[in-house]
């Protein structure tokens, strides 16, 4: 059994590293201002005030932001880069949409710089984080720790993110544009720019049916659509091989390039079906490139071609995960690479199912550098119950960052935040996209100690239960149900004395709400292993109870409301 350690963390937090005589704050004041130059991002300025929010929080002390000329020769923190300061920072200017960062000390001066776009916020959120153990758990949960004084030691810190671009498709977390930017996460599908910088906005999924609508086109023109068994199918894929489906494709992706929100590629893909085209001329063209994929990159290279200044992506997915041949994707091609069919009970590289997946990886890899992983961190069947996959995590990660892929997207629970430890599970896949050797077990024990609060004993051996689940011969894709043989009886008895110790060591309402969404992660397992027995000792009408207060989704698809309406027969 793994030690939880929480007040080990804090105590390290508020006493480590002491070199110097000079305090940032002491006994609720502060010598310091912050320097916030003219020509400021609009992320800088919300950094500036946000670390502002922060110390006043942490040390009770009011430290004013004020412009360059008001700096004095010591006791300044200094916000982004700028031509005055570079012989104490580096000698050229980063680049704006760089999110490295440094935080350092010249003398009695801090200095903290990026990129402009985002590259100082998240070095101000990292020096709160590191350096003084600020939270940012959930968009309701922040730790903010108090401290008398704070000596501000020797620093030169410098954070690169392992991945370029990130996404963790979690609703709670990607939908609120402060957690996302202080977890220093820089993607999602489209928004808008906001007080945190301008994220990379991506444009679209399985964009087929977007691009020529079946309720549109196919009644006047059916030949745009699969032949498949002698006749063409509406609500299927593509006829790729007819030169008028990519005249029409061109010419409707002009159309939704979109002016105001600066997307960094747009999709062009399959429908998320299997019917793909089996007319002769598509047939000629997969022999010749090497099947479904071939066809695929054959066609996007024509429509990348259209738009050479702007990325255009496309799906290795299902029929079309493998490498196509005798062609190459052109350089503005993105590859979406999907794992959907994998293993996720052990790491991706070294499970024997996953080799097909590694091979098809090791193609693509083979005939272009623009490789953008999407992968599946949840059970799309059924969210709510244990899946235990906390150990894949890194590893996995760290075989999409030793690949070189340049963007990775973390598919999980994007209708509801309510899943099996989505908000712990979110919070672990954000420190890792951003910096891969981080230790797991070390980011589950913060998570765990700062939103659990005293219950955080029983909840981590309740963690470590679940996670004992996966065995050698354990495989286990991302579609299981809760009849799965991983699940027994001996774990569902094991874990309801914990997670009813849980209940008992909660200090408040909060901690209670917190373990109840734990409990529900048995309950559900128990109602969907044993219906009949669950609506008669109890489970059902504790599960029907919570269901009705937080809403939680099933799966994808499968609302709170529907299993209510139907006691659960979905």
């Amino acid at each position: 059994m793994k030690h939880i350690g929480c007040i080990i963390t804090v105590l390290a937090m508020i006493y480590g590293g002491c070199a110097q005589a000079t305090s940032l704050f002491k006994n609720q004041k502060s010598d310091y201002k912050i320097i916030l130059f003219q020509n400021a991002s609009v992320s800088e300025h919300t950094a500036a005030e946000d670390l502002r929010i922060y110390l006043k929080q942490i040390s009770g002390a009011d430290i004013l932001i004020v412009s360059p000329d008001r700096a004095a020769k010591k006791n300044n923190i200094f916000i982004g880069y700028h031509p005055s300061i570079a012989k104490y920072t580096s000698k050229t200017k980063p680049d704006a949409d760089d999110d490295s960062f440094t935080y350092k000390t010249e003398g009695d001066n801090l200095y903290i710089y990026g990129g402009s776009q985002r590259g100082t916020m998240y070095g101000v959120y990292a020096f709160l984080e590191n350096e003084l153990g600020v939270r940012w758990y959930t968009h309701e949960v922040t730790k903010v720790p108090t401290i008398q004084q704070y000596i501000l030691p020797d620093l030169n810190h410098t954070e690169k993110p392992s991945i370029k671009y990130r996404y963790v498709e979690f609703k709670h977390f990607h939908t609120d544009s402060a957690l996302y930017a202080r977890n220093k996460m820089n993607m999602v599908w489209d928004a808008a720019p906001t007080k945190y910088g301008e994220l990379y906005n991506y444009w679209g999924i399985h964009t087929s049916e977007w691009l020529i609508p079946t309720k549109k086109y196919f009644e006047t023109h059916p030949e745009y659509f699969s032949y498949r068994k002698g006749r063409r199918i509406p609500h299927s894929q593509l006829c790729l091989s007819n030169p008028e489906v990519l005249n029409t494709v061109v010419a409707n992706l002009k159309t939704k390039i979109n002016p105001v929100i600066n997307y960094w590629g747009y999709d062009v893909s399959q429908n998320d079906n299997l019917l793909y085209c089996e007319c002769n001329n598509c047939k000629k063209i997969e022999a010749q490139y090497g099947g479904h994929s071939g066809i695929w990159i054959w066609f996007v290279n024509q429509v990348a071609a259209k738009f050479p200044h702007i990325t255009i992506g496309t799906f290795a997915y299902q029929y079309t995960r493998h490498a196509p041949k005798n062609i190459k994707p052109r350089a503005n091609v993105l590859i979406r690479l999907c794992s959907i069919e994998c293993c996720f009970a052990h790491p991706i590289e070294s499970c024997p199912p996953n080799q097909s997946f590694i091979k098809d990886y090791k193609d693509w890899m083979a005939l272009t550098d623009n490789i953008f992983i999407w992968d599946y961190v949840v059970n799309f069947n059924q969210y709510l119950i244990p899946f235990p996959n906390f150990g894949v995590l890194k590893p996995n990660i760290q075989t999409f960052v030793k690949n070189k892929s340049v963007a990775v997207l973390e598919s999980g629970q994007y209708t509801s935040g309510d899943g099996e430890f989505s908000e712990m599970k979110a919070w672990v896949l954000s420190k890792l996209l951003w910096n891969s050797e981080l230790n797991t077990d070390s980011l589950v024990n913060d998570f765990i100690c700062g939103y659990y609060g005293k219950a955080a004993p029983s909840i981590r051996k309740y963690y470590d239960l679940c996670q004992d689940l996966v065995k050698q011969d354990t495989h286990m894709g991302c579609h299981i149900k809760g009849t799965n043989k991983i699940f027994t009886d001996k774990f569902i008895s094991d874990a309801e004395p914990l997670i009813q110790t849980a209940y008992a060591q909660s200090e408040n309402k909060k901690i209670k709400h917190r373990v109840k969404m734990v409990d529900l992660q048995i309950l559900y397992l128990k109602f969907v292993r044993n219906r009949v027995k669950s609506f008669t000792d109890g489970t059902y009408a504790r599960l029907l109870q919570i269901m009705k207060e937080e809403r939680p989704y099933i799966n994808e698809a499968i609302s709170a409301e529907d299993f209510i309406n139907k006691q659960g027969y979905i």
